[in-house]
């Protein structure tokens, strides 16, 4: 990681900065004893569950960590031109979540940075969705461009596409064909973005591969789209880092794993709420619990594979 190019000088030098992850990862972080801006600089350099084994050494970090990775999360939508608390507001009055690239750099900081937005809503949400974001100062399209149905090659769970688009803004409008916005998630292209961002929580469906930067196709994808189609979405991740593979014993730990059970196997069924996945609380969103449940207890009913239907 090219810390000198990610940090500004503080108290401590860059070395030093780098050394403390470095032992973090390795079991024997002292952060707790730094000033609170080298600290927060020092969490910035750890992926989000590096961050949330912090959170277990007390309940002030733990607070630290949940307030550092709300401001994540709020620095990245900020970035692509929105108001943060804004969208979140949004996320939560119609129930929808955040998909794609953007959540893939609130778990693997430094690693590229997305053009645009993915907001996944319930089927009847996408008219508020539109008239809340056109206050915005976006423009409806209307149509969607080859590129955004090349990422989702199977269409079955999507019963509109808008976008919206003002200069370096741009918004991409997915109406699920059910009260619930991740009906897709099983028809996503790999497991790399198999993540979103609700208003009080970011999930990951596998951690293992993911924080590892890694990405496990899904054949239920490859084998319904075009080759080339298929190709040149996976290839963007390879250039941003992230090794492929359709086995997961193609790599070389990967042989010792146990198929149908093991949460990183692509024959093991899963749900967004089983045991596998990391669910990752925001700060202060505890106003939202009510709403949380009932969405959970309908996104229990998911279940995928990366190799089966």
């Amino acid at each position: 990681m090219q810390t000198q190019n990610l940090l500004t000088a503080g108290a401590f030098g860059e070395s030093v900065l780098h050394a403390e992850c470095l032992t973090f990862r390795q079991g024997e972080s002292s952060v707790m004893k730094l000033p609170i801006d080298v600290g927060e600089r020092i969490l910035g350099q750890l992926n989000i569950q590096e961050r949330m084994r912090f959170g277990t050494t007390c309940k002030a970090m733990l607070l630290t960590v949940r307030e550092f990775n709300m401001r994540t999360v709020l620095r990245i939508i900020e970035g692509l031109g929105f108001d943060g608390h804004y969208i979140l507001n949004l996320l939560a009055d119609t129930n929808s979540v955040i998909g794609g690239s953007a959540v893939l750099l609130v778990l693997n900081p430094w690693t590229f940075y997305p053009h645009d937005l993915d907001i996944f809503c319930p089927t009847g949400q996408i008219g508020t969705l539109l008239e809340r974001l056109l206050c915005t100062g976006l423009v409806d399209r209307a149509t969607a461009p080859g590129i955004i149905r090349r990422c989702f090659p199977r269409m079955e769970n999507i019963k509109s596409i808008e976008i919206l688009r003002r200069g370096r803004r741009q918004v991409n409008l997915f109406e699920s064909t059910t009260s619930n916005p991740l009906e897709q998630m099983a028809n996503f292209h790999s497991t790399v973005v198999m993540n979103y961002i609700a208003c009080d929580h970011i999930y990951c469906a596998y951690p293992t591969v993911t924080f590892n930067y890694r990405n496990m196709v899904n054949m239920r994808c490859a084998t319904s789209t075009k080759t080339v189609m298929f190709a040149q979405t996976i290839v963007k991740y390879v250039l941003r880092g992230y090794s492929f593979r359709t086995r997961i014993d193609e790599w070389t730990e990967g042989n010792a794993h146990t198929c149908f059970i093991d949460a990183a196997c692509p024959a093991t069924a899963r749900r967004i709420a089983d045991r596998y996945g990391v669910r990752i609380r925001l700060y202060n969103l505890g106003e939202q619990e009510a709403r949380k449940k009932q969405w959970e207890a309908v996104a229990h009913n998911i279940i995928w594979s990366l190799y089966f239907n």
